[in-house]
């Protein structure tokens, strides 16, 4: 079972997890014009702040939308690192502002809102699993300890020992005569 539950792990977790936080953070940056919108980088926060951001497309220039999709597309490389998912949403997002596309940015938008949580829930279940194969890991372990030391108990007679035991004893003796 534990092989099963390691071979479902993925190696680069907390690769990914730190990916998700650097991004979920840049997000919220750009999506709220403040830098430390975010700080601990909480990707469902950032979702929030990517909904609130389509909602205010409409009210944007062009110069403006164009500007958001030149930023969102700088973050290719760290959504890449933090899903799939995230990485083609970004790229849609940026892609659409470029072309003045509005409603394709607000879809867009959603989907890597969307994307980052779901990256979230991903990254929380891998370290579940990896903290389960941990556990029968350490169980496996004692097992086999404790079996160690009942074998050891019970093998019978090897040690050393000497005994004493009631003894009667006769004596012979020489002697002279005066």
């Amino acid at each position: 079972i534990e092989a099963e539950v390691r071979a479902q792990t993925d190696p680069a977790t907390e690769q990914r997890a730190a990916s998700l936080t650097s991004l979920s953070r840049a997000l919220s940056s750009v999506a709220t014009g403040k830098p430390d919108a975010n700080k601990d980088g909480d990707p469902e926060k950032a979702q929030d702040d990517l909904k609130d951001l389509g909602d205010k497309l409409d009210d944007m220039t062009d110069a403006e939308k164009t500007e958001l999709g030149r930023q969102l597309a700088e973050m290719q490389a760290t959504a890449s690192q933090a899903s799939g998912a995230a990485a083609t949403a970004l790229r849609d997002a940026a892609q659409s502002l470029a072309q003045g596309d509005t409603q394709g940015a607000k879809s867009a938008l959603d989907r890597l809102g969307e994307a980052v949580t779901g990256a979230e829930r991903q990254v929380a279940t891998n370290r579940d699993l990896s903290g389960a194969a941990s556990r029968l890991q350490d169980a496996r372990r004692d097992l086999a300890d404790a079996g160690r030391r009942t074998a050891a108990q019970g093998q019978p007679g090897q040690g050393q020992g000497a005994g004493q035991g009631p003894g009667t004893s006769q004596g012979q003796g020489a002697g002279q005569s005066p």
